[in-house]
């Protein structure tokens, strides 16, 4: 087995395979690192164009493959550096996958991960980005009303956190009909993995769920008017109507 990318595309620059080869090669060294094997010798087993596809082995890859495989997948679906893995790797992951649409590259696939071929999504490389900027991960949740949709390219939505800022929600595509027709316009209640910065700000939060929240009450001002009441009993309306009370 050798694990190599496929580069899709006609007419692909040479500077892309170069830049994407050095790519695909640090990420190796680093998971050879992680994975407890040591630095080991990769060398091309594969090379051929149309679409640019390269490949490298190595005497004990089996273990890396497998840390990469995890990673990717993980990032698929949240926005954190990968268990295993270290910030430069999900650089030059996150590096090899913004260069579709550069040089002639119409898609960027890592191959020989003992499974399917894993394909550099949109999803993953913004979640890479994101990795990088957030400080740390943990579950939570928010309240809030979804007043913003894009679905082009990512499945993501606006929080409105009743007035106190918003923050960027990401979900699953097993979700997508779901928020379409239950959360768009609604007060929701969101849990899952939130990302935070140095300052312990959110950066966002990937839904693992929601509920649709009962909407608020509204009483009328007659119900509510006798809390701000004068020492006779009698309702006010205002600062106005307090001073002018007290003949002020």
């Amino acid at each position: 087995m050798a694990i190599g990318i496929n580069i899709g595309g006609e007419q692909i620059s040479a500077a892309v395979v170069r830049d994407s080869l050095d790519d695909l090669l640090v990420l190796l060294g680093e998971a050879s690192k992680a994975s407890g094997v040591g630095r080991q010798d990769w060398k091309i087993s594969e090379l051929r164009v149309g679409s640019a596809v390269l490949a490298v082995g190595a005497p004990d890859e089996t273990s890396v493959a497998a840390l990469l495989r995890a990673g990717i997948d993980g990032l698929e679906r949240v926005a954190a550096v990968p268990a295993g893995w270290n910030r430069r790797m999900v650089e030059r992951l996150r590096d090899m996958g913004q260069r579709v649409g550069h040089g002639g590259a119409t898609r960027m696939t890592v191959t020989g991960l003992a499974g399917a071929d894993l394909l550099l999504s949109p999803e993953v490389v913004v979640n890479a980005e994101r990795a990088l900027g957030a400080d740390s991960v943990s579950y939570g949740s928010f309240r809030g009303t979804a007043d913003r949709w894009n679905e082009h390219g990512k499945r993501e939505i606006g929080l409105d956190l009743d007035g106190f800022g918003s923050v960027r929600v990401t979900y699953p595509a097993a979700l997508a009909e779901q928020v379409r027709e239950q959360a768009l316009g609604r007060r929701i209640e969101v849990w899952g993995l939130v990302g935070r910065n140095p300052a312990g700000q959110p950066t966002g939060i990937t839904m693992e769920g929601f509920e649709v929240l009962p909407k608020r009450q509204v009483v009328p001002v007659s119900e509510v008017a006798g809390i701000f009441a004068d020492e006779d009993g009698s309702p006010w309306f205002g600062l106005d109507e307090w001073m002018a009370s007290r003949g002020e």
